[in-house]
């Protein structure tokens, strides 16, 4: 893989005040490290667009959908050789990026790449292979 072509699907949930505080984090950080297309995928409020720069591509389902739904109907508009998706209550830590093109363009057969999770929630249950 010679030239490494990303777009961001993220799959929103519901459009509560909560909600969308924590989708506006992840969209900060993510447009703080890329150009590349974010499509955002669910039910919300239109006016929350005008938020955002062009890069942003919006399709708003007229239902609350599950997250993998709302990731199928991002990933069939992507052009890109990957697609990463990122919920819209997480975000990506510094560098992240640099280390996932980094992995995709030293080995051409990689098809699929997880990341940790990790929660300042006591509540939160997370499990990570290493």
């Amino acid at each position: 893989m010679s030239k490494i072509s990303y777009d961001f699907v993220v799959p929103c949930g519901r459009p509560e005040t909560e909600r969308a505080r924590k989708m506006f984090k992840c969209l900060s950080v993510i447009t703080k490290n890329t150009q590349s297309k974010i499509i955002i995928v669910g039910n919300f409020d239109s006016s929350i667009k005008n938020h955002y720069p062009e890069n942003f591509v919006w399709i708003n389902t007229p239902t609350l959908l599950w997250p993998a739904a709302n990731r199928n109907k991002g990933a069939k508009i992507s052009d890109k050789q990957i697609i990463i998706f990122i919920d819209d209550d997480c975000y990506i830590e510094e560098g992240v990026m640099e280390e996932v093109k980094r992995i995709f363009s030293c080995n051409d057969g990689l098809a699929l790449l997880g990341g940790r999770i990790t929660s300042n929630n006591p509540n939160y249950v997370s499990r990570s292979l290493d």
